[in-house]
């Protein structure tokens, strides 16, 4: 596990954040020194137990991540703001905006 007694923290703090925070259940994964904690807490869909192997829809949270990414790479001077997406990817054989 990354750290000394990562899951075990995670174990504990996780299922009072899914009840302050009113969600049925909840899945965390921290990866680390290539190393992974996965921990998670309550119910998926139907009332089953949250498990390890549940699927979890993302919804929107994949925006705010990739904003962050695109941020550190901008910080890192890998990126910048007003390169155009065709310079990157490449032709992907469509028009792109």
């Amino acid at each position: 596990m990354p750290g000394v007694g990562c899951a075990d923290r995670l174990a504990a703090v996780l299922p009072r954040l899914a009840v302050r925070h009113r969600v049925p259940g909840a899945q965390v994964a921290v990866w680390a020194g290539g190393e992974t904690a996965v921990v998670q807490t309550g119910v998926a869909s139907r009332g089953r137990p949250m498990r390890e192997s549940s699927r979890v829809p993302i919804g929107s949270i994949t925006k705010v991540a990739t904003a962050t990414l695109a941020m550190v790479l901008v910080s890192d001077g890998d990126l910048e703001l007003d390169q155009p997406v065709g310079e990157i990817l490449g032709d992907p054989g469509f028009p792109v905006r």
